[in-house]
C-alpha cells in the first residue's frame, strides 16, 4: 500500500540521516584528537624557564588584567599563523567548558 512504501521510505531516510551525522560526529573526534597531539607537542617546544606571569604579561598586551581570544589571536599572528580568529574562539570555549 502507499502508505507502507511512504514509511519504508521514510525509515530509510531516518537511517541514512543517523548514519551521515554518526560518520560526521567520528569526523569531529578524529580532527580532535590530531589537534590534541599537536598541543601535547607543541606543549612540549615551551622552555622550562618560561613562567606563566611572564606569558600572561605578553599576551595581555593591553594590560587588562585578563586574556581574551583576540589576544591569543593576535599573538598566534605575530608568530606567523594564518588561524583564523574564529578558531581560537571555540578553543577558548572549549577550555572554559572543560573548567
Amino acid at each position: 500500500s502507499p502508505v507502507a512504501v511512504r514509511a519504508d521510505l521514510s525509515a530509510a531516510g531516518t537511517e541514512e540521516r543517523q548514519q551521515r551525522s554518526t560518520r560526521s560526529v567520528l569526523a569531529l573526534l578524529q580532527r580532535q584528537g590530531e589537534l590534541d597531539v599537536r598541543v601535547e607537542g607543541a606543549k612540549g617546544t615551551l622552555a622550562s624557564s618560561v613562567s606563566v606571569e611572564w606569558l600572561f604579561k605578553e599576551l595581555d598586551r593591553s594590560k587588562k588584567g585578563y586574556v581574551t581570544d583576540t589576544d591569543l589571536w593576535n599573538f598566534v599572528r605575530d608568530l606567523g599563523s594564518s588561524t583564523p580568529l574564529r578558531s581560537i574562539t571555540a578553543l577558548v570555549c572549549e577550555l572554559q567548558l572543560r573548567l
